[in-house]
């Protein structure tokens, strides 16, 4: 209901549909999660990725399909001039990914949304698709927005990290400051959750309660029914993102706690734990 949305400086939500729609895939490109539901079935990939280029660029005809097979070629799909007629059933999942992929990129867009990316892959697979998507980054100077639950991929691709929960943001650091010294009590409970190599222990820990409902936002901290370091204070006042060392929004926390570190020191048992509810 309020702020903007720029790209370059230009603010996104001010514009009209007809340039939106010029936006959309020509400077914004998106790699959906599950590509099996993105791709029409019934359609070669080849169709698909030209019928984008043919969309977005000025590309038509043999010179758009050229483009389509030199795209499937950098993605790693093997004999592309082959492929390239072949229909989504007779790929691999993580070929079809890497089809998505090639049809996002070939548009050449400034800005790149990847929307669980490898979820539906498995980790052998999920490894080359992030390492294209960081060569193809490095290569055409593009911007990438991953969004993830997985704070393994987050560690070996992010730069910087926000964390999000209930509806807002929580925390926001560079990659490397956020895993060294996590402040935000959430960010603390998704590290402390994560199974670790070497270290064995009988249960990983988890975050008692469940996220509230968006209908019914908590007052004060939406995470305080949760927190093992909540007081009054929690319960009643909505925190801003404070600083957090550092030059300013370097790193930011919605958490009290950074006004009054010493309480910190006096964790105890959440208000979910306390009613038995697991999450």
């Amino acid at each position: 209901t309020a702020g903007a949305v720029t790209l370059e400086g230009e603010d996104l939500l001010a514009l009209p549909e007809a340039a939106m729609r010029a936006v959309r895939g020509a400077r914004i490109g998106m790699v959906f999660q599950e590509p099996s539901t993105s791709l029409n079935p019934v359609l070669r990939v080849g169709d698909q990725i030209v019928e984008a280029i043919q969309a977005h660029t000025a590309l038509r005809g043999a010179a758009a399909r050229a483009k389509a097979i030199e795209w499937l070629g950098r993605v790693g799909i093997p004999e592309p001039q082959r492929r390239i007629d072949e229909y989504p059933f007779r790929l691999s999942g993580g070929q079809k990914q890497r089809v998505m992929i090639a049809m996002t990129l070939a548009c050449e867009p400034d800005f790149l949304i990847a929307d669980e990316p490898t979820t539906a892959l498995d980790v052998t697979i999920q490894a080359q698709i992030l390492e294209l998507l960081g060569s193809l980054q490095r290569d055409m100077g593009m911007s990438i927005l991953l969004i993830t639950h997985d704070l393994g991929v987050i560690a070996e691709t992010a730069s910087r990290v926000i964390v999000m929960y209930a509806g807002e943001v929580v925390e926001e650091a560079p990659v490397t400051a956020l895993f060294a010294a996590p402040h935000h009590p959430y960010t603390e409970g998704l590290m402390r959750a994560m199974p670790r190599v070497g270290i064995r222990r009988e249960r990983l820990a988890t975050i008692p309660g469940s996220v509230p409902s968006p209908t019914a936002w908590p007052s004060g901290c939406r995470f305080h029914d949760r927190c093992p370091y909540a007081w009054e204070r929690c319960v009643t006042d909505h925190p801003p993102l404070y600083q957090i060392g550092g030059a300013a929004g370097e790193h930011v926390s919605r958490c009290h706690l950074a006004v009054e570190p010493e309480r910190r020191a006096r964790p105890h048992e959440p208000m979910a734990g306390k009613m038995g509810v697991g999450a």
